[in-house]
């Protein structure tokens, strides 16, 4: 079952249990096409679908903003809010499915491979923090539940865990373990920041010459909507913002927020191989 994926290239399935590693990839390929069926003109779909989202989530934004004002909706503005809200979620779901699509099939003439998730390759998931989001739900709250891991400078895979999306929502439900066998990945080859070991790449982000051109490079795109990266409650694109209040490095300037009036949701972006994606999802290249 396909649980999520990533514009820069990655799927994420369900676990493969008991499966060689050389035939992975195979499997999880023939697996997403089987799911996904991607046809001619899939790649132009999920642009339209994503126009969808965004016009029904105007006109949420519209009526919620009357029922703050006036403090109730009649019943028609009542039927039509649930209805666009359904709209939007059924058009995400299809922009994810194509999307999907898309992935998959340049998989199947590119070189992908199925990275080892071991002490040594945290940044790995670092890499995909913030942006993984299972199909899974919070067992608390029935919310999605997105990769985490604690604020240190170095994570290994003991800190990351599943946390509630609904965390920024005031909800303090509590987080899951994550453990490798959550995932089995693919994504595509020749990412160094996903090839080299976390200690080296923590090494690199401390030198001030990389600093200082990450932060220069990141700033160029504050107010850019990430298209990669959606508000697991709202579904639109989350923007890059720069922090009022920092502690001067760039570890601690950028986040991505959603757009949605009164929307907190938001992913920090406070790792190197957090803002390497970042930058390869927006320019097409990283830091290493």
């Amino acid at each position: 079952m396909l649980e999520a994926l990533f514009g820069i290239g990655s799927l994420i399935i369900s676990t493969i249990a008991r499966v060689f590693r050389d035939t992975v990839k195979a499997i999880v390929l023939e697996a997403v096409r089987e799911i996904i069926q991607p046809r001619p003109g899939t790649a132009a779909a999920s642009p339209r679908h994503m126009a969808d989202v965004t016009s029904a989530d105007h006109q949420i934004e519209d009526l919620e903003r009357k029922l703050s004002r006036d403090g109730c909706l009649s019943t028609r503005d009542a039927e039509t809010l649930d209805e666009l809200r359904r709209r939007r979620d059924a058009a995400a779901s299809a922009y994810r499915k194509a999307r999907a699509g898309e992935v998959a099939a340049e998989a199947g003439g590119s070189d992908y491979v199925s990275p080892i998730l071991d002490p040594r390759h945290a940044n790995v998931l670092q890499y995909h923090t913030g942006t993984l989001v299972l199909e899974k739900r919070c067992p608390a709250c029935g919310c999605p539940m997105a990769l985490q891991h604690r604020t240190v400078p170095d994570p290994e895979l003991g800190d990351f865990f599943w946390a509630c999306t609904a965390f920024y929502d005031g909800r303090k439900c509590k987080p899951i373990p994550f453990r490798p066998a959550d995932v089995q990945m693919i994504h595509k080859a020749g990412i160094p920041e996903m090839e080299v070991d976390r200690h080296d790449i923590a090494i690199i982000g401390r030198q001030p010459v990389v600093q200082e051109s990450v932060r220069r490079r990141v700033a160029e795109h504050v107010g850019e909507p990430d298209d990669h990266v959606l508000c697991p409650m709202h579904h639109r694109p989350m923007v890059l913002r720069q922090k009022k209040e920092h502690d001067g490095t760039v570890l601690d300037m950028y986040h991505l927020r959603c757009v949605h009036d009164g929307c907190s949701q938001m992913m920090k972006l406070k790792t190197l191989p957090q803002l390497a994606a970042y930058l390869r999802r927006s320019e097409g290249t990283g830091i290493v």
